[in-house]
C-alpha cells in the first residue's frame, strides 16, 4: 500500500445492552448498600449485575449523576426484589431496578432460558360452553348447506323425475 493511498474501513459493532434485562420498578428503592459502586453508568450497572455478581444478585438501585460535574452516579447491587417485601425507600431521583425472568441471552450460549409452564389447562366452563354451541351451530349450518346442495344435484341428475312437484296455472 502506497502513502498516498486512503483506505476505509467501516465496522458495525454489535454489544449486548444489558439494561434491557431489567424491569424499571420506579422510584421506590430497596434499602441494601452491601455492595455499593460509584461513578458508573446504568449500562455499568446492569452488566456487572449480571455478569460479576450473577449469582448474586436479583436487583439493583441506581442513582444518575447530576450536579454540576456529573460524576456522583451510584449503584447499589442487591440479592432481595420488591417481592420479598423488604425495607424501602421512596427516592426523587434513583430508580430501581429487578431482573426479569426471562432474559434473551442469544449471544451466550451458556445460559439457558428458563421456560415458564403455565398451570391453566382446558378450557373454563364458559369457554367450553361458547365452544360447543358454536360447534352446534357451525355443524347445523353446514349439515343445512349439505341438504340443499344435495337435494339440487340430485333433481338436477334426474331431471324432474320421481317426488318432483310442478305447479301449474290451469284455465279450468
Amino acid at each position: 500500500m502506497e502513502n498516498d493511498e486512503v483506505v476505509s474501513l467501516t465496522c458495525t459493532l454489535f454489544l449486548a445492552k444489558f439494561a434491557a434485562d431489567y424491569y424499571d420498578m420506579g422510584f421506590t428503592l430497596i434499602k441494601d448498600d452491601s455492595d455499593k459502586r460509584s461513578q458508573i453508568t446504568l449500562e455499568e450497572c446492569a452488566r456487572v449485575c449480571s455478569e460479576e455478581r450473577k449469582d448474586n444478585c436479583k436487583s439493583f438501585n441506581y442513582c444518575p449523576a447530576s450536579g454540576p460535574y456529573s460524576t456522583d452516579s451510584s449503584c447499589a447491587l442487591s440479592v432481595k426484589v420488591m417481592e420479598e417485601k423488604p425495607d424501602m425507600e421512596s427516592s426523587d431521583k434513583c430508580h430501581h431496578y429487578e431482573k426479569k425472568e426471562i432474559v434473551d441471552d442469544w449471544a451466550k450460549t451458556s445460559n439457558k432460558l428458563k421456560i415458564i409452564v403455565s398451570n391453566d389447562k382446558g378450557y373454563t366452563k364458559k369457554g367450553f360452553t361458547g365452544l360447543v354451541i358454536g360447534m352446534l351451530a357451525f355443524g347445523l349450518i353446514l349439515g343445512a348447506i349439505g341438504f340443499v346442495l344435495f337435494s339440487y344435484i340430485k333433481s338436477k341428475r334426474y331431471g324432474g323425475e320421481g317426488m318432483t312437484v310442478r305447479f301449474m296455472k290451469s284455465d279450468i
